[in-house]
């Protein structure tokens, strides 16, 4: 059997060449942002980071709840009215702003029957990150349940 070949190893130039590649790149990667934050002139806005700038403002993020004597008990609005969260409707899926909040609610009050109490905090997305719900009958602030209307 024939020896497998063997390879050389690089020459000293060559691995000054690597480990000088190395370090220019190591320092443009690291020092490159630095030079817009400290030395860059004229308008610094586009240095700052928002979560929602344009797109992602069309949406809330909804919790709903019953109380309890011992504290808040959740709410899974997908097994309340029988779907695959999967599979579920893009309304339900996707809650957009509190009256698509508060007609959930009140479909969850439907399924529940007489006597329900569904609650929900609800956080909206905008420009300039997350807002509570206004003062409607859907905010934590005024505490109203959701089935009063149904009842």
């Amino acid at each position: 059997m024939d020896a497998p070949p063997t390879v050389a190893a690089p020459s000293p130039g060559r691995l000054r060449a690597r480990a000088a590649g190395f370090v220019v790149l190591g320092a443009i990667i690291t020092l490159g942002p630095a030079y817009g934050h400290f030395f860059a002139t004229g308008s610094h806005e586009y240095l700052g980071w928002k979560m929602f700038s344009r797109q992602a403002t069309d949406f809330c993020a909804v919790a709903y709840w019953r109380p309890d004597p011992g504290g808040r008990v959740p709410l899974d609005r997908f097994a309340v009215l029988g779907y695959d969260p999967d599979r579920a409707p893009v309304d339900l899926r996707r809650v957009r702003d509190p009256a698509a909040a508060r007609v959930i609610g009140a479909k969850m009050c439907a399924r529940l029957g007489r006597g329900a109490d569904v609650r929900v905090d609800l956080r909206c997305a905008t420009k300039d990150g997350w807002r509570d719900s206004p003062a409607t009958d859907t905010s934590p602030a005024t505490d109203t349940s959701l089935c009063r209307t149904t009842r």
